[in-house]
């Protein structure tokens, strides 16, 4: 990292949930890998380039989860702090009508704090936009859903059951 480089937004431990937006990285989360950010994936977004394209998917078993996205943690070094910060990101996704659905753009100061949306299907898509001003702050966006976690002994062993978020 040279000293121009914006620092890096997200905690260097969770290294094994976070994907890099602009390239082939990618991210899974399983409800059994002990992480202490069970059901979170976090999109590190590095470049000031515009037309990068990242899917974060959800594989479960259920139709219909209420997501939640925010800057990590709430965190004021996970996003910019000024408007005009050259980077925006559009946020869509397909819903069960296989309708293309926009939620409000990941933009500077705007769209970073948490915010939930009910997604029907099974991907969002996050694509940047090179805006007005200086890429002086990385983005560390945390996508989570807030759903309870059984604990082993409420599991009947004969039903296998997974879930996991994967993002890339």
């Amino acid at each position: 990292m040279h000293a121009s480089d914006p620092e890096d937004p997200c905690p260097s431990e969770l290294g094994h949930i976070v994907a890099d937006m602009c390239t082939d990285d990618y991210a899974t989360e399983e409800n059994f890998n002990g992480s202490s950010t069970v059901d979170s994936v976090l999109l590190r977004i590095t470049k000031q380039q515009n037309n990068c394209s990242c899917h974060v998917s959800l594989q479960n078993n259920a139709t219909n989860y209420t997501m939640f996205m925010s800057k990590y943690g709430g965190q004021r070094s996970a996003g910019p702090e000024q408007q005009n910060c050259g980077l925006a990101v559009e946020v869509e996704y397909v819903d069960t009508s296989n309708t293309t659905r926009s939620l409000l753009p990941i933009e500077c100061t705007r769209g970073t704090d948490i915010r939930s949306f009910s997604l029907d299907g099974t991907k969002l898509r996050f694509k940047t936009r090179t805006i007005g001003g200086t890429f002086t702050r990385r983005y560390c966006m945390q996508i989570f859903r807030n759903q309870t976690i059984f604990s082993c002994d409420m599991i009947d062993p004969n039903i296998i059951q997974q879930e996991q978020m994967v993002i890339g």
